[in-house]
């Protein structure tokens, strides 16, 4: 997943579109979980949609969120997790 905010909005503008939809993404080898657009973009470090899916859609932030915004490196996500959530200690 990358940052390509035009592309993202297209696919949200379908009628189909479900903005908590969870997608099958094998982060890792023995990971069977799945995560919605805004984890996604968490950990990716996509700021830019990030942000779309928080202002237009109200994407709820997860503490999967904020985990996967410190492996994202993303300054910014990261700051706006934090403002929603606490880190715990796992």
């Amino acid at each position: 997943m990358n940052n390509d905010l035009e592309r993202f909005i297209s696919f949200t503008e379908r009628e189909v579109f479900d903005k908590d939809q969870e997608l099958e993404n094998k982060l890792y080898e023995s990971s069977t979980d799945n995560f919605s657009f805004i984890d996604l973009y968490c950990y990716y470090g996509a700021v830019d949609c990030f942000k779309l899916l928080r202002t237009k859609f109200k994407s709820e932030i997860t503490q999967t969120c904020l985990q996967f915004s410190f492996l994202g490196r993303n300054q910014e996500i990261m700051s706006g997790c934090l403002k929603y959530q606490t880190p715990n200690e796992e």
